[in-house]
């Protein structure tokens, strides 16, 4: 069975996302509310999951920004946190973990199903606000259907 082991770096608030590296990766979008004595985040909520070959290109020109702004309360505005995973194969299973376990607003897709082989994945980093930071996904079929099986994972 595989293990992730994942890193999420961040925090970045929209108006400074262009400094969000050119890497692959998987990134996170929060709503937050940005405090400026303090210079800091405070995280509401994640409402997108996403991954790409170019974090820094595809957030910049993400085709649902729109959307995302739209989610945003009075005095809140969009942050961001990535971890790089250079192997598109381990993206596509970490994103459906991710989207699978967070059902995400902004995510139409992988909600309600894990399609990919049996896992443990260990979430370390930037990620405030991620419903389960270690957990085993386990997939069976049952009478034709793709039964998904969650085991949080405390020892590591």
């Amino acid at each position: 069975m595989k293990k992730y082991n994942i890193f999420f770096d961040g925090y970045w608030r929209d108006v400074k996302k262009n400094k969000l590296p050119e890497c692959e990766g998987i990134y996170l979008v929060y709503r937050c509310i940005y405090n400026e004595k303090k210079k800091n985040v405070s995280l509401k909520e994640i409402i997108y999951i996403g991954q790409t070959d170019n974090i820094h290109d595809r957030i910049i020109n993400h085709e649902r920004y729109e959307d995302f702004k739209n989610e945003l309360k009075y005095n809140e505005q969009l942050c961001y946190s990535y971890t790089p995973i250079k192997i598109a194969e381990d993206r596509d299973v970490i994103e459906n973990a991710l989207i699978f376990m967070q059902k995400t607003k902004l995510n139409d897709k992988l909600k309600d199903k894990y399609i990919y082989s049996d896992a443990i994945f260990i979430f370390e980093g930037k990620c405030t606000l991620l419903n389960v930071k270690s957990f085993k996904l386990s997939s069976n079929m049952t009478n034709g259907q793709r039964i998904t099986t969650i085991e949080n994972i405390t020892d590591f």
